[in-house]
């Protein structure tokens, strides 16, 4: 038996298929199963629909007889089955069961309600629409699953220490959306592990199946500033709201605010879109590993590990490893939230992506990207400053990062691309190529709006490393003037303060590109601790490291700050 259609209640029309045939006819399908409460399985004909506060029961062509389904909050007991399909719960594509594996009496070592940890646990089907403690040991995401309350009562999902969240593979021909968290902007994330039980979002599959896109991933939604104008790609929204890449065009989908203010009513937009939201809070990362994320709706619209879309700078995301996306490791749209202590690694597109007016912090930051990056576009950073750089709305992007370590195999195609009109201080930085890598430039300016940062000083990579090839031709402001990449941050320009150029990564590293077992602390007598400064800031905050006066993300010869909470698959 198999589940064949998987309806989300509670926004309507999204469906997400158990395989690849599904049926016509909804009747009797598993419906809002493993919501809170929970609902337990059924073995009769006409099963009844799931609500949010309390699961349905399964009907004739959902589970097997006997076969349970755990709920969310001390939901439904597991079935009375074993572990294959036809007695323990339909398969999903990489052959574990969906729910009810667990045999009569459920885990010796667990509660009953946290179902089997060795197989899918707590399957959750429905959203979350109150505040919600997961602590169990595994959580599997059976579609995608939304957090989101009331503007004026948002619902915070916690994740306790050493939990693992599990998402089902999605299909994209035909359309069959994947397992994904989307913390809407009436939502919150608190996800808190610790070096020793660090917290993970994977795939449901089993290991050995295990490849980049095999689940959506993780995404946080806001009401920050973002630099979008009025019906942006034709949303029909106002100036300073956006709704998020490869989701449904939902209310629950949206991220920034409107510019006119509450509700977006007239009056004319403020200088800054969403002027007021600075500071929002999307939650908090802190040892967190996201694994095999990523999906596919659309020509250029896909999940990445992690999307953080319009949060502010109460947003903490810290001791963070997005590893082997079929999309990008972390892509931010907009708002000012930082990042400390980031670990990107075999990301097939961009490791970190910014966009949208991204104006934040971020300090210790280390990207690996693998052979297998995408040979047509992928870069260790590809930076973004307007939505429309051609008719741009507020302020661009304008991050300030410090001590940062890039190293770029041999399919990487870009360390950097400057593009779009974006702004950005660099300092204290490795950009280390493999010899047959960045075949587009170490450092590629794109558009006019960015030479005009280059011209202003206004865009500079400073008291960094590089190690690879450059654009053969350069970047013209709007006046005219072009400026080659080479010259311009290696050369005597204002962007080459403090800058020296390597003859091989192995000046640093003895074994740079090893993509199982990265080593990230140059040595101790290596360039990377020469000619460094303090990190410092421009606004008096205290978020940078000031004691990190050596270029890279780890002090050479000192502490690898990944070790314990990190891993490779």
């Amino acid at each position: 038996m198999k589940v064949s259609k998987l309806w989300l209640t509670t926004l309507g029309a999204i469906a997400l298929c158990a395989s690849a045939s599904c049926d016509d006819d909804p009747d009797g399908d598993v419906k809002g199963a493993g919501a809170r409460g929970g609902g337990t399985a059924g073995g009769g004909a006409g099963g009844s629909a799931g609500s949010p506060s309390g699961g349905g029961a399964a009907g004739k062509a959902g589970a097997a007889t006997n076969a349970g389904s755990a709920g969310m909050n001390g939901g439904g007991s597991a079935g009375s089955g074993g572990s294959a399909p036809d007695q323990g719960g339909a398969a999903s594509e990489g052959g574990a069961p969906l729910a009810g594996a667990a045999g009569a009496g459920g885990s010796d070592t667990f509660p009953e309600e946290c179902g089997d940890p060795k197989k899918d646990g707590v399957v959750v089907f429905q959203d979350i629409t109150e505040d919600t403690t997961w602590s169990c040991p595994v959580y599997t995401l059976a579609l995608p699953i939304y957090v989101h309350g009331t503007a004026d009562e948002p619902t915070v999902l916690h994740i306790d220490a050493g939990v693992t969240v599990r998402g089902v593979k999605g299909n994209e021909q035909p359309l069959k959306f994947p397992g994904a968290l989307i913390v809407t902007r009436t939502g919150r994330l608190e996800a808190v592990g610790t070096e020793q039980r660090p917290i993970l979002f994977t795939t449901a599959l089993a290991a050995k199946d295990a490849d980049p896109g095999s689940w959506g991933g993780l995404m946080l939604l806001g009401r920050a500033p973002v630099n979008v104008p009025a019906d942006f790609e034709a949303s029909s929204k106002p100036a300073g709201e956006a709704y998020a890449e490869a989701l449904l065009r939902t209310e629950l989908g949206l991220y920034g605010w409107p510019s006119a203010g509450e509700g977006g009513a007239a009056g004319g937009a403020p200088a800054q879109p969403n002027e007021g939201y600075e500071s929002w809070s999307c939650g908090t990362l802190k040892y967190v590993r996201i694994d095999f994320a990523g999906f596919k709706t659309g020509s250029s619209k896909e999940l990445n590990g992690l999307t953080l879309g319009g949060c502010g700078t109460d947003t903490v995301v810290e001791h963070v490893q997005v590893h082997r996306s079929s999309d990008d490791g972390i892509e931010i749209f907009g708002g000012g939230v930082n990042l400390k202590h980031i670990v990107l690694t075999g990301n097939q597109d961009d490791a970190l992506d910014w966009d949208q007016g991204w104006r934040g912090k971020a300090q210790f930051v280390a990207i690996q990207s693998h052979e297998d990056a995408d040979t047509g576009d992928s870069c260790g950073i590809e930076a973004d400053g307007y939505a429309t750089p051609d008719a741009p709305v507020g302020p661009p992007s304008a991050p300030r990062i410090w001590n940062m370590t890039l190293i770029l195999s041999k399919n990487t195609q870009r360390g950097i691309r400057f593009r779009d009109g974006t702004q950005a201080f660099i300092g204290n930085a490795i950009l280390a190529a493999h010899t047959q890598g960045v075949a587009k430039g170490l450092i590629d300016v794109d558009h006019v709006r960015t030479g005009d940062h280059l011209a202003a000083g206004s865009l500079v990579v400073r008291h960094s490393i590089f190690r690879g090839t450059w654009p053969a031709t350069g970047q013209a402001d709007t006046l005219g003037t072009v400026y080659l990449e080479q010259d311009f941050f290696t050369g005597t320009g204002p962007g080459a303060t403090g800058n020296d150029v390597i003859a091989s990564a192995s000046d640093l590293w003895l074994n740079a590109f090893n993509a199982s077992a990265p080593e990230w602390v140059p040595g101790a007598t290596s360039a990377a601790k020469d000619d460094a400064i303090a990190p410092s800031d421009t606004d008096g905050s205290t978020f940078f490291d000031t004691t990190a006066s050596y270029r890279g993300a780890f002090k050479p010869g000192g502490e690898d700050w990944t070790a314990g909470w990190t891993s490779y698959p």
